[in-house]
């Protein structure tokens, strides 16, 4: 019954006694104000509505909740469930959240506007079976100091170094795919995964579910994307601030320059078709140059097999084997335990040698150039050691002299414990430095041979036995007279 009905029933009666007992009761009047009144109760008692909107791809359902006015029906959930029957909504509905609602609109008289009350079911990508690289092999933060946020670019490399054996990804059998469902149990197909797919190459071993190295070398990706292990590590292009140092265990191939400032160690031989900018170049086998080694401030080349370049320039060059080179040597310190050929046309300016089976070169030295010091028959590294022994000993002998001249009430038992171990030790340095020193000349048979022109002013040692030149001399052959123990020059 409406709230207003007793209003109505008050209101008729008093109009029908006062149209009965007073003619001037203007009744009309009456009758208008029950109308509208009988109007405003109709339009203030309306029942719940429930209007349901969909997403575009029909995944997601909202709902206005509007409550009942007035006497009109309730929100229930027989309602909710015949609404969403006719809009053909079965899947991923939230009845706890319909119910929460109904039960909030019923009791507050407010509308509850975008409630989400169905979602789909998503479908599950299909992940083909594929290669999972390790970390290492994606990540990308090398010469990154973490701490400073600094980067030494020289420090940066593309190129992944790997050993034997070592984890390069791990096999995932991947996953079916799995339809999807909308908010009226339409299908939605699943997709495919979009994976980028590798093949196991070269020198790559699969083993239990997983794809380890089969050598020692670098890692790389084919266009193909074929992983393989290289023993040879090609670089097509400069080394510089797009490659960063390079530290390969094998041989190593650069077509173009190595740049001022890099550094390269291989532990094979290293190739390079073009100049050599050396800062620190170390290989363990033959250092191969089509152009020049060009040295830097405190440039250093160092070589276990040979060394053969078309011209070496203010640098420090050392080969355990020999070295070739077409054109020039200038301003340069080499080391070799091999020979020095410069061939026919090659020279020999402003620097010092140290070679062990002696030095082929058309000319040494050059009119206004300072001058050459040559030596030979012996090796550098046996030198070196002895040089080293002897400041060694010199040391301990000045150390020992300062000992022996302290006042004898100074000269606590501790101290004479010292000195007697001093001596041990100058002792055995200096039979150990006179044993080595017997040993070092061991080509006695070493020669300097110049074909073209050899200037005033250099110096050439053979076995400890100096020469210098006190005038210009040509095609001749430098040599060590066993005899006289002079070195003696004969024409070639």
């Amino acid at each position: 019954m409406s709230i207003y009905y007793p209003l109505f029933t008050v209101l008729y009666i008093y109009t029908f006694i006062m149209n009965k007992f007073s003619p001037n009761f203007n009744g009309k009047l009456s009758k208008k104000v029950f109308i509208l009144l009988k109007f405003a109760d109709n339009f203030l008692m309306s029942n719940c509505e429930l209007k349901i909107t969909l997403s575009e791809d029909d995944f997601k359902a909202y709902a206005d909740f509007i409550p009942a006015v007035g006497e009109g029906a309730e929100l229930s959930i027989l309602y909710v469930k015949s609404a969403l029957a006719e809009a053909e909504i079965t899947e991923g509905l939230d009845w706890d959240l319909i119910n929460s609602t109904i039960d909030y609109c019923n009791s507050s008289k407010k509308v509850r506007t975008g409630v989400k009350i169905a979602t789909g079911t998503k479908p599950v990508s299909e992940v083909p079976a594929h290669w999972n690289l390790e970390e290492k092999f994606f990540k990308n933060a090398m010469g990154l100091d973490l701490g400073s946020g600094q980067i030494d670019y020289h420090e940066v490399s593309k190129f992944i170094m790997v050993k034997k054996g070592e984890l390069i990804a791990r096999r995932d059998n991947g996953r079916p795919g799995v339809n999807g469902l909308s908010v009226k149990k339409k299908i939605i197909p699943f997709k495919k995964k979009k994976i980028i797919q590798f093949s196991n190459g070269r020198n790559t071993a699969e083993l239990k579910g997983n794809l380890y190295a089969a050598i020692s070398g670098r890692y790389e990706v084919s266009e193909d994307r074929d992983i393989h292990i290289n023993d040879v590590l090609h670089i097509e292009h400069n080394v510089d601030y797009s490659t960063g140092n390079i530290s390969f265990n094998k041989d190593v191939i650069i077509e173009g320059e190595i740049k001022d400032g890099f550094k390269v160690a291989a532990g094979g031989s290293l190739y390079c078709k073009s100049n050599v900018d050396a800062t620190d170049i170390l290989c363990r086998k033959n250092l191969v140059v089509d152009k020049g080694i060009i040295g830097r401030k405190e440039a250093m080349v160092r070589v276990g097999g040979k060394i053969t370049a078309r011209f070496i320039e203010n640098c420090h060059v050392e080969s355990k084997s020999g070295i070739e080179v077409e054109k020039n040597i200038m301003n340069s310190k080499v080391f070799t335990l091999g020979r020095l050929d410069l061939g026919e046309n090659g020279s020999l300016v402003s620097s010092s040698v140290h070679s062990e089976l002696g030095v082929i070169a058309k000319n040494i030295g050059k009119d206004g150039s300072p001058n050459s010091e040559i030596e030979i028959g012996f090796s550098y590294i046996d030198k070196r050691a002895i040089d080293s022994i002897s400041q060694r000993v010199e040391v301990l002998k000045e150390k020992l002299g300062k000992l022996n001249k302290l006042p004898e009430y100074r000269k606590t038992d501790k101290k004479l414990d010292l000195i007697k171990q001093i001596e041990s030790v100058i002792s055995r340095g200096s039979a150990e430095l006179e044993e080595k020193k017997k040993s070092l000349y061991k080509y006695p048979d070493a020669t300097v041979s110049v074909s073209g022109t050899i200037f005033a002013g250099n110096i050439i040692t053979i076995c400890g036995v100096k020469y210098s030149l006190t005038e210009d001399k040509k095609k001749v052959k430098f040599y060590l007279n066993k005899e006289s123990l002079r070195v003696e020059s004969v024409p070639i």
